[in-house]
């Protein structure tokens, strides 16, 4: 629950921290490590984790730690379980800022597994239905539609 993820991020804010301090590479904080504390505070259903979830993508971002796919999913799973009105639109935005990222890897010419590892993935999608389903707007089936529509283009596409 909530403590739960309380205490992981009371722990991931220790090792940052420590990494800060020692200059560690070993135990420096990593995607891996920010998505487990994403993770936590998704099964967290904490009405906060929404919050949480947007300022730890921001962190990593700001650190130079590449958020992926599951950083998203999960970011957006958490506005999908904490029942504001808003979910639909906020997990929308989350994941446009994903694709919106995964372009700028590639037109920068980064590596494309930097631009593939931010690609929309079947999981990432489903969370976002999910978020969909969840928020209160008037014109959620409509937004429903749109996404499978979208899922179906680039099933196509490849």
């Amino acid at each position: 629950g909530v403590e739960a993820a309380g205490r992981a991020q009371q722990i991931h804010d220790g090792l940052v921290a420590k990494s800060l301090e020692t200059g560690d590479d070993l135990i420096a904080p990593s995607t891996v490590s920010y998505n487990a504390l994403l993770n936590c505070w998704s099964k967290s259903k904490s009405p906060s984790s929404p919050d949480r979830a947007e300022k730890i993508i921001s962190v990593m971002i700001g650190r130079g730690v590449r958020p992926d796919v599951v950083s998203f999913t999960s970011a957006i799973d958490c506005v999908a379980k904490a029942g504001r009105s808003t979910a639909g639109d906020d997990g929308l935005r989350l994941f446009r800022q994903m694709e919106s990222l995964a372009a700028q890897a590639q037109q920068n010419g980064r590596s494309t597994s930097e631009s593939l590892g931010l690609q929309p993935n079947i999981y990432a999608y489903s969370a976002l239905a999910n978020a969909i389903a969840k928020g209160t707007d008037a014109d959620a089936p409509q937004k429903a539609l749109a996404l499978l529509d979208e899922m179906k283009q680039k099933s196509r596409e490849g």
